[in-house]
């Protein structure tokens, strides 16, 4: 769904709570019309209907101590604009796991943390393979489970 407006996005969220269908994860802009990404974020979070949603934030603007802040405001990830669709894609994944449990939730994702995560992944792929004699095989970084996971 897509909101032109920080209010339509309150008014879409409710509604869709409303019906048995709650909106789980959303996308925000730092700088949106009438109200901007924090201000809505916060919004959500205090609304009892809606604020299990998971926040993810998109900012033009890197500011020391800024990813903190947003995560002490309930926000699930943080990204500095421009974002390459890998890494959104990755951030929507990794979220969406936190928010179905079906990972362990460990803090803010940032393209840091996945970044992190890939290169974990890419390791723990490297040492089972060389304890499975396939040390003479590339490893590619699309082989591993990137998204905070531990690798198969």
């Amino acid at each position: 769904m897509w909101a032109e407006s920080g209010s339509q996005a309150l008014e879409i969220l409710r509604a869709a709570a409303r019906a048995g269908d709650p909106i789980r994860l959303m996308v925000l802009d730092h700088h949106m019309p009438e109200m901007d990404g924090e201000t809505l974020g916060r919004l959500v979070k205090q609304d009892s209907e809606i604020r299990n949603a998971s926040l993810i934030l998109l900012t033009s603007m890197a500011e020391i101590g800024a990813a903190r802040h947003f995560e002490s405001l309930g926000f699930s990830a943080y990204l500095v604009k421009p974002v390459r669709s890998t890494i959104l894609f990755e951030v929507l994944a990794t979220a969406w796991a936190y928010e179905t449990a079906a990972l362990p939730r460990r803090g803010l994702i940032t393209r840091h943390s996945i970044a992190e995560a890939q290169s974990a992944a890419l390791e723990a792929s490297q040492r089972r393979r060389t304890s499975e004699g396939d040390a003479g095989e590339e490893v590619d970084a699309d082989d591993c489970i990137a998204s905070g996971s531990v690798a198969r």
